[in-house]
């Protein structure tokens, strides 16, 4: 990926999407936007300085105002939650990904702290009323992934330091680290299971779904802790996973489920 042009806001991106969402069902829509990080996480600095950009911060400063300008234009739509995709992150636990990041000369620290950085001031600009949630994922195109790491390696930066009050986790797999993760969880923070998972279309047992939600519930209190698939079912439009009745299936068991489990808590 290269940038070839500088980063402007053309107009609202989405808001006509969601004002589509919204109008069609009666209960709170939520739309999501991909993380600005992964436009220099893909090429790093060659990425960026080819000719658009001569300064980094430049090329912050630009997409931190694009974002806030969408924000506020989906905010005026209606659109009240709204869900950061942010993919980048959480693979600096893969030591080959810090290897590569290495190689290209990316102090794997240092952009991490950068990453966390131009995060907030994005955040810092949400609009009064709009619940901003990030999905910390590692990739689900096509049903594939993109690194084998935990949480644990990156809590500080993600779990600390990131000023979002949700987040979305994959907890589907061996590879996405052990649920003891959620220790790291800041007081006043609420974590989103992921443990159904979109890259099978195998239904997971609904007992063992309960049992890791309450294993979770020893590090997170149960009324800060949601159930989820792991990720989004299509990951892209090619994908052939599951079918349309086993995404469904998958949808009941994930209602069922949580249902049971905050319905008997309550």
């Amino acid at each position: 990926m290269v940038v070839k042009a500088k980063a402007t806001w053309p107009g609202p991106i989405f808001a006509e999407h969601f004002s589509f969402l919204k109008s069609v069902t009666k209960k709170t829509a939520k739309i999501t936007v991909p993380s600005p990080l992964i436009l220099h996480f893909l090429g790093g600095d060659d990425a960026v300085l080819r000719g658009a950009y001569t300064s980094l911060d430049q090329f912050w400063s630009d997409l931190v105002e694009v974002y806030s300008k969408e924000l506020g234009a989906l905010h005026a739509a209606g659109c009240r939650y709204l869900q950061i995709d942010e993919t980048s992150l959480v693979k600096f636990g893969d030591p080959e990904i810090r290897a590569v990041l290495e190689a290209r000369g990316d102090g794997w620290r240092t952009l991490a702290a950068s990453y966390v950085d131009v995060l907030n001031a994005i955040l810092a600009k949400i609009p009064a009323g709009l619940n901003v949630g990030m999905h910390v994922c590692r990739g689900n195109r096509l049903g594939f992934w993109q690194a084998d790491t935990g949480y644990e390696f990156m809590a500080e930066q993600i779990f600390r330091k990131l000023n979002v009050g949700f987040y979305l986790l994959e907890f589907d797999s061996a590879r996405a680290g052990p649920l003891d993760a959620l220790r790291l969880m800041p007081d006043g923070k609420t974590a989103v299971l992921g443990l159904i998972t979109t890259k099978s279309p195998e239904l997971e047992d609904r007992d063992a779904l309960r049992r890791r939600v309450m294993e979770a519930s020893k590090h997170v209190a149960l009324d800060r802790l949601c159930l989820s698939p792991q990720c989004g079912f299509s990951g892209d439009v090619r994908n052939a996973v599951m079918t349309i009745d086993q995404q469904a299936a998958k949808l009941r068991l994930l209602v069922e489920t949580a249902r049971s489990i905050w319905e008997d808590a309550g």
